[in-house]
């Protein structure tokens, strides 16, 4: 529902609503953050309303989805504070899977259950595979994604450590490969 510029995407607050017998009316909004310095990168405003535009794909119009909010408003936070946004990205689209019962399992095979182990492991459709389970053809896939631990640290650490931690080797193109899986399990859940 558009209400005009008050509700921008990321403005963020108490929306004060009254319904008259034809319509829902805007009263007020009390403003609780804005935002607004991510419309002066244009990177990170492309980045935000790609995700804004994720969201409105992948939720039902009109059904409340409150456990998705808290994601997006720290992934917003992130990228103000110029956390990479790839990695953010990426924790974004995790806790949001996480949310759902989606997320790919950062410490378990989704074939065996076995431990995953920093080297030798491969993503599938919907998880993570171990070494034994990787099929010999895939045995490299792996290496075109971020190490196994960053991604963890990534999904798990509180927002203030995530905020300063910066990954080993940080290297975008692998982060944006490993996000467009997340991105594909996305799409296949909505």
């Amino acid at each position: 529902m558009r209400f005009g510029g008050a509700t921008e995407p990321f403005v963020w607050g108490i929306f004060h609503l009254y319904r008259s017998p034809r319509r829902l009316h805007l009263r007020e909004v009390d403003v609780k953050e804005h935002f607004w310095e991510l419309r002066s990168r244009p990177a990170w405003l492309r980045r935000g309303l790609s995700w804004d535009a994720l969201l409105i794909r992948g939720l039902l119009p009109g059904h409340p989805c409150d456990e998705v909010l808290p994601p997006f408003f720290w992934a917003l936070s992130f990228l103000r504070e110029g956390v990479s946004e790839e990695v953010t990205e990426w924790r974004f689209f995790w806790k949001w899977l996480h949310a759902w019962g989606r997320a790919p399992d950062l410490e378990r095979c989704a074939s065996c259950g076995a431990s995953l182990e920093a080297e030798g492991w491969g993503p599938e459709e919907e998880g993570l595979r171990c070494a034994a389970c990787v099929p010999r053809q895939e045995e490299g896939a792996a290496k075109g994604f971020p190490p196994l631990n960053d991604l963890r640290r990534a999904a798990w650490l509180p927002p203030k450590e995530f905020a300063s931690w910066t990954p080993e080797n940080f290297r975008p193109p692998r982060w944006a490969r490993a996000n467009g899986w997340l991105r594909s399990i996305l799409v296949r859940s909505g």
